[in-house]
């Protein structure tokens, strides 16, 4: 660079601090590359039209203007006297009209790629491509670090009018225009102590970013593009002239801006996106302060980008809302200057975290830019339709373009939204304006988000579901009727014993009679402590024609367990076998009937059928599952929940042709569709004697008893799939759920055999097993996860937000669960029960539907799609984590089969992460491998701290994932929690010296986090360049990918230099200090064993 041609050097504005970071992060991405497209129509002198532009460039410095950084502590720019501006003429006349808009579409796609060398001036250029003989389109484009919006439209504006003076021969003189430098020094001089005060009370208490919904699952995503390569796609679209008035209007009726409604609706939006009232959003100011003269018509990067922080409760009025937001946002206007890193700072957001992922634009220009205004440039010019294309560098951004027709553009990163995403959010944008405009004087919770065939969709046809079954008779009744159809059929099996449906109802009426003769009838507990056995299912079977309600026990239980059950539920008579009493519980007052020791007393009682008791509303049965307090609660389940399970059943194949296997213990409400799906259709129940049968003596039962059907929960459906799959040839239909299905377990069982046909069975226990199923069939269109399905017959499914508003398709809300398979609430538990069973919504006056706790997604087609629990979320270091995200991506690593993470916590407010990982077969992986992976995918506060290897998951008797049972981990060394370990080797030194001269701080240890540290993105660029003052080839990319010191200066070492020489080290360089303190006196030198010397010690020890 010659010192001749430098015109002026000053420093960057905290906004160009961070675009030179961004563009350091992503070198070639075409992030901040920003294009203005426009159509001229009309005779074209276009040596005329460059001249006009290098005029233009000649008025303003920032157009001459360069960036240097490399071996800097501050970054710099450089006003260069001279510069030639790259101008490209194109000649498209010979293509035809699509042809010609293909390649265009291409050409800007090129050109955002190709970016800017930030180091050269100038950071513009223009092309100019011939159409027609009398059109062109020009394409103007611009690094944002010299222009914004509002400096673009004076440049037009100036180069329109240069053109027109050439053309006319006429000199055109401007008031010199004042340079950017000024505003630089401005900055400097502002006071930022008041505007700390602001920040800091404005952003008390936030915990981190709004979450944006992706319209992906939450796993990691390939980079994708469109077909021109494209990584950022954008959407727009125009309100309608009246809706564009009516805005006005509303806005001069309450005195607001236009600008206040529209962060509003944003606001709403993502309140009710993320299901959060407490929203952020990043919202840019002019930042053209009235103290500098003349600054409205100076030309550089003025806009700044500040948080706006909203609560959204939904009581609150519309107006008065509003009215506070604009307040606000007058309140913040006195620190509208301060820099975007500086307030997150201030924010307690940690280092690394974004204040804010998306992105309110209101456009606001001091002339007509070109953009769809269709003027004339003088002359016979015209100018014709224009587009821009921004790139602002969040993931979401929405732009409002004022005029008579208000314009919505929505700009987003294709790597992470699918496009329907964004489509749909600017739908959704456009109907709340609308709500805003009729909505003065009510809550926030009236304005309508969904317009009405998108709500008739997600309520009403999606829910259509109504099929007719016999919905008022009894479980018992219609087993007998299928006693009478099939006497002879063989109604179960267990091991060498068989019953026909004939046999089975006699030995049922007889015991049956007995319980009525014992005071059992409707509403009466009869706790059933019994194993899979024939006995089970007279037991069973015989308190439903007493009508009773049977409380299954299960004879693993502690004792305790069971004494609470029992005594929870009152129940009466218990029904067991000798075998099993020295373990049960008895009270006083209770009948124990032993059916062994019973069995021949019961041949007097009376064969016949016991009058009917009870109705298709009184219980069946009482279920007892975990509670939140540690004391089970018990569901309540009706005839009429039962019924509808298994009779007009559209999920299964539920007939006389099935041979279901009966593998749940009896307390585990799949044992409701295993039984009950088999004896009321005339199916045969293999009832597996095995109370703990090995996967091999499991596949080995499907294999000889010939099973059709089964039920498996999810972590046995892996194993059996994983160990047995052959076992499986004969089976026609398996169903699986109770946690989520692992798609490469689905994908090899499918492939495996085409024929079979998995349900996914998704349902609490509170809505009789089963609320949706859905059945994949292609292994290769599984997908990233295994969809829930829809809702089964007779049930209906909303996903409804926290305010109970239905959420859009896609956008995570909790399951609300309604129809007949509803339970009747938790047994003696009223106050539990009006808690998780709430008035519908959406149903008859007086219908109930249940709030499940977990949180879903519609997919596009109907389908839902689990995302986990609402509850599953816990805090580590101030972040909101969410596990099953965690799980998710770590199945998603090709060595690994099952994980499962919990948080532990170490010590008082320690609280890290664990993850439990079971190796594929034959892999070999390591903690390090994992780490990395994760680091790939996921931000620091979720990658876990530890990682135990399992062999397997261990499971309840349920078959779910016991968390409680695994195993703790050994010792972590927590983040920055005892002493700094030394730098190892040169390199690690030299590093250590750069962090310590850029943060500030006396010690680094050789573990030690950049970013936990108080690094930040600007002073990562700071550790760059000194860096590379010290011979070290760093890279912005790599201190983000490789924050420890050791971890960045091995990949420093594997990428650029040769393996160095290990440094001198002091003696007792390698031990922390209060390890030295504890040394005896006279030693010359203490240090850590190498890790063989470590292992002989052990073996020595042994």
């Amino acid at each position: 660079m010659s010192r001749k041609n430098v015109e002026a050097i000053y420093p960057l504005s905290p906004t160009q601090q961070g675009m030179l970071f961004d563009s350091l992060l992503s070198p070639g991405s075409g992030v901040l590359v920003q294009q203005a497209s426009f159509r001229l129509e009309g005779p074209l002198d276009r040596g005329l039209l460059r001249s006009a532009w290098e005029r233009v460039v000649a008025r303003h410095p920032v157009l001459r203007t360069s960036f240097l950084w490399e071996g800097r502590d501050t970054p710099l720019q450089v006003v260069r006297r001279r510069v030639e501006l790259p101008w490209e003429e194109l000649d498209w006349q010979d293509l035809p009209a699509a042809r010609q808009k293909a390649e265009l579409a291409r050409h800007l796609a090129r050109d955002a790629r190709l970016g800017f060398d930030l180091m050269r001036a100038p950071l513009v250029r223009v092309a100019l491509i011939a159409l027609a003989p009398e059109v062109h389109q020009l394409v103007f484009t611009y690094h944002h670090i010299v222009l914004d919006g509002w400096s673009t439209a004076l440049l037009q504006g100036e180069v329109l009018a240069f053109f027109e003076a050439l053309r006319r021969g006429r000199e055109l003189r401007l008031e010199a225009p004042r340079p950017y430098r000024d505003y630089i020094a401005w900055l400097a001089a502002q006071d930022l102590a008041k505007a700390e005060e602001l920040w800091r009370a404005r952003l008390a208490g936030l915990g981190g970013p709004t979450p944006l919904v992706t319209g992906h699952s939450a796993i990691a995503l390939p980079a994708v593009a469109d077909e021109t390569g494209e990584r950022h796609g954008e959407v727009e679209t125009l309100l309608s002239s009246e809706l564009s008035v009516d805005l006005q209007a509303f806005a001069r009726r309450h005195q607001l801006t236009l600008n206040t409604l529209c962060q509003g609706a944003w606001a709403l939006l993502l309140s009710r996106y993320s299901g959060q009232h407490d929203v952020v959003f990043g919202i840019t100011v002019s930042g053209r302060p009235p103290s500098l003269a003349g600054g409205e018509s100076m030309v550089g990067l003025f806009i700044n980008t500040l948080p706006l922080r909203v609560l959204a409760a939904p009581e609150m009025e519309l107006v008065a809302w509003l009215r506070e937001i604009q307040a606000g946002s007058i309140r913040m206007s006195d620190a509208e200057h301060t820099p975007l890193v500086q307030i997150q700072r201030w924010s307690g957001v940690a280092q690394g975290r974004p204040l804010f992922e998306s992105l309110l634009v209101f456009e606001s220009y001091p002339v007509s830019r070109l953009a769809g205004e269709g003027g004339a440039a003088g002359g016979t010019l015209r100018i014709g339709a224009a587009t821009a294309t921004d790139r602002p560098g969040y993931p979401l951004a929405v732009a409002v373009a004022p005029g008579p027709r208000i314009g919505l553009t929505t700009y987003f990163d294709r790597r992470r939204f699918e496009a329907l995403l964004p489509e749909r959010m600017l739908e959704h944008l456009v109907i709340l304006l609308r709500s805003i405009v009729q909505g003065a004087g009510r809550p926030l919770s009236d304005l309508r988000m969904l317009d009405v065939p998108e709500l008739q969709q997600v309520i009403v046809e999606w829910n259509d579901t109504a099929v007719a079954y016999p919905r008022e008779r009894l479980v018992h009744e219609l087993f007998e009727e299928q006693a009478e159809r099939t006497p002879e059929a063989v109604a179960a099996v267990c091991g060498e014993e068989r019953i026909d449906y004939r046999g089975l109802d006699l030995l049922a009426n007889r015991l049956a009679n007995r319980l009525v003769a014992l005071g059992v009838g409707p509403e009466v507990m009869v706790g059933v402590c019994l194993g899979r056995s024939l006995d089970l299912l007279v037991a069973t079977l015989a308190v439903l024609k007493a009508g009773g309600a049977y409380v299954p026990l299960d004879p693993a239980f502690p004792g305790e367990r069971l004494a609470f059950l029992l005594n929870d539920t009152q129940a009466r008579v218990v029904l067991t076998e000798e075998r099993l009493l020295p373990a049960l519980p008895v009270q006083d007052g209770m009948i124990v009937l032993c059916l062994d020791r019973e069995r021949v007393a019961l041949l007097e009682e009376s064969g016949e059928r016991p009058a009917r008791a009870a109705t298709a509303d009184n219980l069946a049965y009482v279920m007892f599952t975990s509670g939140s307090t540690g004391a089970p609660k018990g569901v309540a389940v009706l005839h009429r929940g039962v019924v509808r399970l298994v009779r007009g059943a559209d999920y299964a194949r539920l007939g006389p042709q099935e041979v279901m296997l009966q593998l749940a213990p009896v307390a585990f409400d799949a044992s409701t569709l295993e039984i009950w799906g088999s004896l009321l259709n005339g199916g045969r129940l293999v009832l597996l004697p095995l109370q703990a049968p090995s996967l091999e003596e499991l596949g080995e039962a499907i294999e000889l008893e010939g099973i059709t059907s089964l039920w498996l929960t999810a972590g046995l459906f892996h194993q059996l799939v994983d160990d047995q799959l052959d076992r499986l040839q004969g089976v026609r239909q398996l169903l699986a759920g109770g946690d989520v299905l692992s798609v490469p377990h689905v994908e090899k069982l499918l492939a495996r055999f085409p024929h079979l046909r998995l349900v996914n069975g998704y349902g609490p226990t509170e809505n009789t097993t089963f609320t949706a199923c859905g059945s994949p069939a292609d292994p290769q269109a599984v997908g990233s996860s295994v969809p829930l399905g829809r809702p089964i017959a007779n049930t209906r499914v909303y996903l409804l937000d926290r305010d109970l508003q239905p959420v859009p398709i896609g956008v995570p809300g909790e399951l609300f669960t309604a129809g007949d398979g509803l339970a009747r609430g938790y047994f003696q538990r009223p106050e539990l029960t009006a808690e998780r069973f709430v008035p519908s919504p959406f149903g008859a006056s007086g219908e109930r539907c249940y709030r499940t706790g977990d949180l879903a997604r519609f997919l596009p087609d109907g389908r839902l799609e689990f995302l986990g629990r609402i509850d599953g979320q816990v805090k580590i270091r101030g972040h909101r984590v969410e596990v099953g995200e965690i799980e998710v991506a770590l199945v998603r690593h090709p060595e690994v089969r099952e994980a499962v993470v919990v948080a532990r916590l170490y010590g008082p407010g320690d609280k890290r992460l664990v993850a439990y990982v079971v190796p594929a077969e034959g892999a070999v992986i390591t903690d390090g491998a994992l780490r990395q992976a994760l680091k790939r995918t996921l931000p620091d506060a979720m990658i876990p701290s530890a990682f135990v290897l399992l062999e397997a998951l261990p499971l309840t008797p349920n078959g779910k994932v016991d968390r409680r049972a695994l195993p703790e981990p050994g010792r972590a060394r927590p983040d920055l929690g005892s002493a700094p370990l030394a730098p190892r080797t040169g390199l690690e030194a030299t590093i250590a010296d750069v962090w310590k001269d850029v943060l500030k701080l006396d010690r680094i240890g050789a573990r030690d986090d950049f970013f936990a540290l108080g690094g930040d993105s600007i002073r990562s660029i700071m550790v760059r360049s000194q860096a590379e003052e010290a011979g070290l080839p760093l890279t912005v990319q790599q201190l983000f990918q490789f924050p420890t010191l050791r971890e960045l200066a091995r990949e420093i070492r594997r990428r650029e230099t040769p393996e160095e020489e290990t440094a001198p080290v002091p003696p007792f360089g390698l031990l922390p200090e209060e390890e030295r303190r504890q040394l005896p006196s006279g030693i010359e030198d203490a240090y850590p064993l190498a890790l063989l010397q470590a292992g002989m010690l052990f073996h020595s020890e042994l």
